[in-house]
């Protein structure tokens, strides 16, 4: 699929940079954005973007 994201008067879904940015790695889903204030969108909204952004926790092991 696609997405895209643009500045608007009348978005479906609002996000700030912080929050795209933990959208975008998974470290936090839809749902806990809209709860700490980082996004604002309705349900359906934020289930298609949660399908979209599905999958893991980000991990790293360390092995420096």
């Amino acid at each position: 699929g696609k997405a895209r994201l643009s500045p608007g008067k009348n978005p479906r879904l609002e996000i700030d940079a912080r929050g795209l940015a933990a959208l975008y790695t998974g470290f936090a889903d839809a749902h806990t954005l809209r709860r700490v204030g980082r996004l604002q969108g309705d349900e359906g909204e934020l289930e298609q973007l949660s399908l979209v952004f599905a999958g893991p926790h980000p991990w790293m092991r360390e092995m420096f």
